[in-house]
């Protein structure tokens, strides 16, 4: 079944057009990501952001599937998680949610998928032993999935925020990422839907090294 799956998805791909407003993506995010403007995005994209709050939500959410149906994406980025641990979600009950979501768009459309895993929260040791766990079980899940597929094309990835850790502060119910933050995510979230959709990584402008070490060490630390 996987197999097929995700070959099918390789074959419909190949024949995907550039579209004339650029490469139509959907950014599925919880409230980490509340703020995120298009219109300073990269013109290259047409994002379409569609806010939910959790992989529980999502899962439920008709619109969501309705819209996947009507705008056919070639890339769908996904950054979810965090919520359904701060709702007290097993990690059972959160990889259920998870693979059926995968599973849907891997059977149902002919999307690229970007699963964006979960910040770390800085300063919040226990909360970030759940993050890891749930991570792993997405990276994992991801990782079998692709091996299973050996020889054909991926259509399937996770990515890394591990240098936004730093960069945020818990609040009640969720995290908000700090300036700084938000300019590194962005970035991420540029990278992730480039390497999605295997486009080469424009040159940095910043002459800080730090900033090209960064970008360098990131952008392909993920399967």
């Amino acid at each position: 079944r996987v197999t097929k799956i995700l070959t099918s998805h390789r074959q419909e791909n190949s024949s995907t057009s550039r579209y004339s407003k650029g490469r139509k993506c959907l950014l599925v995010h919880d409230p980490t990501l509340n703020g995120f403007d298009r219109d300073k995005f990269s013109s290259e994209f047409d994002i379409r952001d569609f806010p939910v709050k959790s992989f529980a939500d999502l899962k439920r959410d008709k619109k969501f599937k309705e819209l996947i149906n009507r705008a056919s994406p070639e890339c769908v980025f996904i950054h979810l998680g965090l919520q359904d641990i701060l709702n007290r979600r097993s990690k059972s009950e959160i990889k259920q949610d998870f693979e059926e979501i995968m599973f849907y768009l891997l059977e149902k459309t002919k999307t690229k998928i970007c699963f964006s895993l979960i910040v770390p929260i800085s300063n919040c040791d226990t909360l970030n032993r759940k993050i890891d766990e749930v991570n792993e079980i997405v990276k994992q899940m991801v990782s079998e999935l692709r091996a299973s597929n050996a020889g054909n094309r991926p259509c399937l990835f996770t990515y890394t925020n591990d240098s936004v850790k730093y960069h945020n502060k818990k609040l009640p119910n969720n995290v908000e990422l700090t300036e700084l933050g938000k300019k590194i995510m962005w970035r991420r979230l540029s990278d992730g839907i480039r390497k999605t959709l295997r486009l080469p990584r424009p040159q940095l402008s910043s002459t800080r090294p730090s900033d090209r070490n960064t970008s360098n060490r990131n952008y392909n630390d993920d399967g």
